[in-house]
Protein backbone atom coordinates (compact mmCIF):
# COMPACT_ATOMS: atom_id res chain seq x y z
CA UNK A 1 0.00 0.00 0.00
CA UNK A 2 1.57 3.12 -1.28
CA UNK A 3 0.21 7.04 -1.52
CA UNK A 4 0.99 8.29 -4.72
CA UNK A 5 1.97 11.44 -6.27
CA UNK A 6 2.16 10.61 -9.98
CA UNK A 7 0.27 8.72 -12.12
CA UNK A 8 -0.23 8.19 -15.90
CA UNK A 9 -3.98 6.43 -15.06
CA UNK A 10 -6.84 7.63 -17.42
CA UNK A 11 -9.55 8.99 -15.69
CA UNK A 12 -13.51 9.14 -17.03
CA UNK A 13 -14.00 12.46 -18.79
CA UNK A 14 -16.79 13.35 -16.89
CA UNK A 15 -14.98 13.14 -13.85
CA UNK A 16 -14.43 15.92 -11.63
CA UNK A 17 -12.86 15.84 -7.99
CA UNK A 18 -13.84 17.45 -4.95
CA UNK A 19 -10.96 19.80 -3.60
CA UNK A 20 -11.84 18.08 -0.29
CA UNK A 21 -13.25 14.37 0.23
CA UNK A 22 -13.25 13.20 3.60
CA UNK A 23 -12.91 9.13 4.27
CA UNK A 24 -13.53 8.12 7.63
CA UNK A 25 -11.34 10.29 9.76
CA UNK A 26 -8.70 10.51 6.98
CA UNK A 27 -9.05 14.24 4.46
CA UNK A 28 -7.79 14.07 0.88
CA UNK A 29 -7.19 17.65 -0.50
CA UNK A 30 -6.77 18.35 -3.75
CA UNK A 31 -6.41 14.73 -5.15
CA UNK A 32 -8.06 12.72 -7.42
CA UNK A 33 -8.30 8.99 -7.06
CA UNK A 34 -8.81 8.18 -2.82
CA UNK A 35 -8.81 4.35 -3.30
CA UNK A 36 -6.46 2.77 -6.65
CA UNK A 37 -5.25 -1.21 -7.44
CA UNK A 38 -1.79 -0.79 -8.94
CA UNK A 39 -2.17 2.85 -10.68
CA UNK A 40 -6.10 1.74 -11.68
CA UNK A 41 -8.71 3.41 -9.70
CA UNK A 42 -10.80 1.70 -7.55
CA UNK A 43 -13.27 4.75 -5.71
CA UNK A 44 -13.90 8.07 -7.58
CA UNK A 45 -16.00 10.58 -5.67
CA UNK A 46 -16.96 13.21 -8.16
CA UNK A 47 -18.39 16.60 -7.81
CA UNK A 48 -21.71 17.55 -9.17
CA UNK A 49 -25.17 17.87 -8.42
CA UNK A 50 -24.27 15.13 -5.76
CA UNK A 51 -21.88 13.54 -5.40
CA UNK A 52 -20.70 11.00 -8.12
CA UNK A 53 -19.36 7.76 -7.49
CA UNK A 54 -17.58 5.41 -10.03
CA UNK A 55 -16.44 1.82 -8.92
CA UNK A 56 -14.33 -0.79 -10.31
CA UNK A 57 -12.95 -4.01 -9.51
CA UNK A 58 -9.50 -5.34 -10.60
CA UNK A 59 -9.24 -8.02 -13.37
CA UNK A 60 -7.16 -10.56 -14.33
CA UNK A 61 -5.28 -8.11 -16.95
CA UNK A 62 -4.61 -6.10 -14.54
CA UNK A 63 -7.05 -3.90 -15.98
CA UNK A 64 -10.39 -2.88 -13.90
CA UNK A 65 -13.80 -3.52 -14.89
CA UNK A 66 -15.98 -0.78 -13.52
CA UNK A 67 -19.38 -1.49 -11.68
CA UNK A 68 -20.26 2.08 -11.21
CA UNK A 69 -20.03 4.78 -14.09
CA UNK A 70 -20.75 8.15 -12.89
CA UNK A 71 -23.59 6.81 -10.69
CA UNK A 72 -25.29 4.46 -13.32
CA UNK A 73 -25.02 0.85 -12.21
CA UNK A 74 -23.07 -1.36 -14.88
CA UNK A 75 -23.05 -4.48 -13.26
CA UNK A 76 -25.78 -7.38 -12.14
CA UNK A 77 -26.29 -7.09 -8.40
CA UNK A 78 -25.55 -3.65 -8.43
CA UNK A 79 -27.57 -0.81 -7.41
CA UNK A 80 -27.21 2.95 -6.76
CA UNK A 81 -29.35 5.00 -5.22
CA UNK A 82 -29.12 8.84 -5.68
CA UNK A 83 -31.25 11.50 -3.70
CA UNK A 84 -30.20 15.35 -3.27
CA UNK A 85 -26.87 15.67 -1.86
CA UNK A 86 -26.33 11.88 -1.31
CA UNK A 87 -25.57 8.99 -3.08
CA UNK A 88 -25.09 4.98 -2.36
CA UNK A 89 -24.05 2.20 -4.05
CA UNK A 90 -25.64 -1.17 -2.68
CA UNK A 91 -24.42 -5.06 -4.03
CA UNK A 92 -26.69 -7.99 -3.90
CA UNK A 93 -29.43 -5.28 -1.49
CA UNK A 94 -26.21 -4.79 0.94
CA UNK A 95 -25.02 -1.26 1.49
CA UNK A 96 -21.11 -0.90 0.32
CA UNK A 97 -20.82 2.90 -0.63
CA UNK A 98 -22.06 5.72 0.83
CA UNK A 99 -20.84 9.63 0.48
CA UNK A 100 -23.13 13.10 0.92
CA UNK A 101 -21.72 16.43 -0.94
CA UNK A 102 -21.28 18.76 2.60
CA UNK A 103 -20.53 22.05 0.30
CA UNK A 104 -19.92 22.76 -3.16
CA UNK A 105 -16.14 21.24 -2.78
CA UNK A 106 -16.33 19.07 -0.76
CA UNK A 107 -17.91 15.38 0.33
CA UNK A 108 -17.65 12.59 2.59
CA UNK A 109 -17.93 9.27 2.71
CA UNK A 110 -20.21 7.97 5.60
CA UNK A 111 -19.68 3.84 4.79
CA UNK A 112 -17.30 2.17 2.34
CA UNK A 113 -16.90 -1.84 2.54
CA UNK A 114 -15.70 -3.29 -0.81
CA UNK A 115 -15.53 -6.73 1.05
CA UNK A 116 -18.50 -8.45 -0.86
CA UNK A 117 -16.41 -7.06 -4.11
CA UNK A 118 -13.33 -9.58 -3.22
CA UNK A 119 -11.72 -6.18 -1.65
CA UNK A 120 -10.02 -5.86 1.92
CA UNK A 121 -10.91 -1.95 2.08
CA UNK A 122 -13.06 -0.47 4.43
CA UNK A 123 -14.15 2.29 6.01
CA UNK A 124 -16.41 3.86 9.06
CA UNK A 125 -17.07 7.01 10.27
CA UNK A 126 -13.78 6.68 11.92
CA UNK A 127 -11.02 4.88 10.02
CA UNK A 128 -10.52 3.17 6.89
CA UNK A 129 -8.98 -0.20 6.48
CA UNK A 130 -6.97 -1.06 4.14
CA UNK A 131 -6.03 -5.06 3.82
CA UNK A 132 -4.61 -5.09 7.44
CA UNK A 133 -3.51 -1.55 7.45
CA UNK A 134 -5.55 1.28 9.54
CA UNK A 135 -5.82 4.97 8.85
CA UNK A 136 -6.65 7.20 11.05
CA UNK A 137 -6.38 11.06 11.49
CA UNK A 138 -4.30 11.45 8.20
CA UNK A 139 -4.41 14.24 5.57
CA UNK A 140 -2.93 13.57 1.89
CA UNK A 141 -2.32 16.55 0.28
CA UNK A 142 -0.20 17.42 -3.27
CA UNK A 143 -0.74 13.42 -4.15
CA UNK A 144 -3.07 12.15 -7.04
CA UNK A 145 -3.76 8.94 -5.03
CA UNK A 146 -5.25 8.79 -1.38
CA UNK A 147 -4.16 4.75 -1.09
CA UNK A 148 -2.51 2.42 -4.23
CA UNK A 149 -2.92 -0.96 -3.65
CA UNK A 150 -0.19 -2.88 -5.14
Amino acid sequence: MTSSGITNMDLPAKFKPFNKLEIGSNVFIHGKVPIAFRNFPILLVGNGAGPRIWLSVPEKDQGVRYLVEDNEARSRGIGVLQKDDAASVYFNAMLIIQTFKKSEDEAKVTHLDLTPLGLTIRADLNSPTVGGNVLSSDTFEGVEIMVNVA
